[in-house]
C-alpha cells in the first residue's frame, strides 16, 4: 500500500499501449466497495482472497496487460506460482517503511493498519516477492513516477 503501484501501473500501459488492471478497481466493481470497506464488512482473509483472485484474472486474459496487484498475493502460494509460470515480467515497486507510512497517512480507501503491522507485512511480502527473481525493482521514494517509470520500462 502506498508505493505507487497504480501510479506506475497506469503510465506504464499507457506507454506500452496496453490495458491497465488494478485489484483496487476489480474489487470495486466486484463487491461495489472499497478494499477498506469490504475488509470492514467482511474480514481482511475476504479481501486478500479477492486481490489473489483480480491477480489471477489478469494473468489469465488473452491480451497481454500490466497488472497492479496487491502486496498481499505475496501471501499466497497459488498466486507465487501462478505469477513464477506465467512468463510476466515482474516489477517489484516499493519504497522504504517511513515514507509508506507517510503516504497512507491521508488515504480513506486504504484499510486502516498498525505501523509495525505494516513494516512486519511488508518486510516478509518483499522476500516472497524477491523470489521470483523479479525483472526490476522500483523504488518510488526518490524519483517522480515519470522519472520511475522510465528507469522501470527501460530496465525491462
Amino acid at each position: 500500500m502506498g508505493a505507487g503501484k497504480t501510479t506506475l501501473g497506469r503510465m506504464a500501459a499507457s506507454r506500452l499501449d496496453r490495458p491497465f488492471i488494478d485489484s483496487d478497481d476489480q474489487i470495486s466493481d466486484r463487491f461495489g466497495v472499497t478494499g477498506r470497506e469490504l475488509a470492514a464488512e467482511s474480514g481482511v482473509s475476504v479481501l486478500h482472497s479477492a486481490e489473489v483472485e483480480a491477480l489471477l484474472e489478469g494473468l489469465g486474459r488473452s491480451q497481454p496487460a500490466v497488472i497492479a496487484a496487491a502486496a498481499s498475493v505475496a501471501d499466497s502460494p497459488a498466486a507465487l506460482d501462478a505469477l513464477a509460470h506465467s512468463g510476466a515480467v515482474v516489477a517489484l515497486v516499493e519504497a522504504p517503511a517511513p515514507v509508506l507510512v507517510d503516504r497512507l497517512t491521508d488515504r480513506d480507501h486504504r484499510r486502516s493498519i498498525s505501523t509495525a503491522e505494516f513494516v512486519f507485512k511488508t518486510a516478509k511480502r518483499r522476500e516472497a516477492l524477491l523470489e521470483l527473481q523479479p525483472s526490476v525493482i522500483v523504488d518510488t521514494s526518490q524519483a517522480a513516477p515519470e522519472r520511475s517509470v522510465a528507469e522501470m520500462l527501460r530496465s525491462i
